[in-house]
């Protein structure tokens, strides 16, 4: 992985809400801190509301790619997967099923209404 760079989006969690007549749109991306903040608005289109939810989870998906990457610490990838020791297996069975679940949560963020 490169430097590490600093974030330059507006700070998550969003929400996707139904606001027909907001600037010519029919759902609103806005930040869930107090300001409300308004991150961007999807035009009168079929996919408004599934590109909405998708924008509004996109910090969410972020964070949890971020904690799947740190899964299994410093070790490098070839010592996660060529490991041959007793628990070896075992860790990373429980490797696997933490990355599920984060993706999984973010997923569901993506896809299900608030």
């Amino acid at each position: 992985m490169g430097t590490k760079q600093e974030v330059k989006h507006t700070p998550g969690d969003w929400g996707a809400s139904t606001s027909p007549d907001y600037w010519g749109g029919s759902h609103v991306v806005r930040s869930k801190l107090p300001s409300g903040l308004v991150v961007a608005v999807m035009t009168k289109l079929p996919d408004a509301e599934d590109n909405a939810r998708l924008m509004a989870a996109s910090p969410n998906m972020l964070a949890a790619l971020k904690s799947i990457a740190l899964i299994g610490g410093n070790l490098p990838d070839d010592r996660l997967t060529n490991a041959t020791g007793p628990k070896d297996a075992e860790l990373r069975g429980g490797m696997y099923v933490s990355a599920r679940e984060i993706a999984r949560a973010a997923i569901t963020k993506a896809t299900e209404s608030e």
